[in-house]
């Protein structure tokens, strides 16, 4: 059986529609859901385990990751991120660790946060209200198994820091 040239062209066509949705998504989504390209509302990523709080970055301290980009606060914490970025990305790209273990993707506010195990994890306050807090590694397993059909990634891990397994800014 001989396809038509018409037909060629769409099979092409649709392979090339595939290969470019495959290629935008080869890196995990990270939440630049605050506009402009900027991951996590412009909030510095390594301040969260360097001055145990959330800082606003600078525009002059940044850099380019995983499609985005991340301000700091210093040119330190810039440094640091660039050292070993997998360790300072929030866990889920930033977006709401709450809503991933219910299975979407939200925006979340870089105020709403913990460290558990030296991962970070940003929340939405409006679904936050306690209810990560009850029992935050099964959350964690869920919205790890989540992310997966989410977004086809794993989630990143972090090896965890003595001192440092749990904390919260609540």
């Amino acid at each position: 059986m001989r396809l038509s040239s018409a037909w060629m062209w769409a099979l092409v066509g649709m392979a090339f529609c595939f290969l470019s949705t495959a290629a935008q998504t080869s890196e995990a989504p990270v939440n630049v859901l605050g506009g402009q390209g900027i991951a996590i509302r412009g909030y510095d990523p390594v301040a969260y385990f360097v001055d145990g709080e959330a800082r606003t970055g600078q525009p002059r301290f940044s850099t380019e990751h995983t499609g985005a980009r991340w301000l700091f606060s210093s040119d330190a914490n810039k440094r640091l991120f660039e050292q070993n970025p997998d360790r300072y990305t929030p866990a889920y790209g930033g977006h709401c660790a709450y809503g991933v273990g219910k299975g979407s993707l939200l925006d979340a506010d870089p105020q709403a946060w913990m460290i558990v195990y030296g991962r970070l994890y940003l929340n939405c306050p409006k679904l936050f209200d306690g209810l990560w807090f009850k029992d935050p590694i099964a959350d964690i397993k869920q919205a790890d198994d989540n992310w997966i059909h989410l977004t086809g990634h794993l989630p990143i891990q972090s090896t965890p820091l003595p001192k440092q397994s749990l904390h919260s800014d609540r």
